[in-house]
């Protein structure tokens, strides 16, 4: 699987999942039109709501030949869903007029609009979380790290 964007937890959730319709693809490609609208809004881009956890990074790393010690990384960070539903909010209502050049808004459209859902869901649930990016599986594309 590519890298994609979804939402993780920092505790088990009963029936939220973290999953995106496009499985965040559509919201890595129009990144940087998102991150444009929520700085005019003057509002936090989504980017500030990304953390990874050190010990999986360190392990994709391993798998690639690269040695990382997790330690070394940046610790895991866990958001209030609050925090970010401002941002994800203004900028669906942002794409009834979207920027020139971004693609796919049907399915950016669709990604953040889960994204609310989901954060909607855990803020009830007082749930922590973190948008994370899903690491590539190298060897299911048929290619091989170094």
């Amino acid at each position: 699987m590519g890298a994609g964007w979804y939402v993780a937890f920092e505790r088990e959730t009963a029936g939220i999942s973290g999953a995106l319709p496009h499985n965040g693809k559509a919201l890595l490609f129009a990144q940087h039109h998102l991150e444009e609208i929520a700085r005019e809004l003057n509002l936090p881009p989504l980017k500030a709501f990304f953390s990874s956890n050190p010990v999986a990074v360190t392990a994709y790393l391993h798998e690639q030949g690269i040695e990382a010690n997790p330690e070394e990384l940046a610790a895991e960070e866990w958001f209030a869903p609050a925090d970010a539903l401002p941002t994800v909010q203004a900028l669906l209502e942002g794409l009834h007029d979207p920027p020139v050049g971004l693609g796919q808004i049907d399915k950016v459209r669709a990604d953040l609009a889960a994204m609310a859902d989901i954060l909607t869901a855990a803020a009830d649930g007082g749930i922590s979380f973190h948008i994370a990016t899903g690491l590539p599986d190298l060897h299911a594309e048929g290619r091989e790290g170094p």
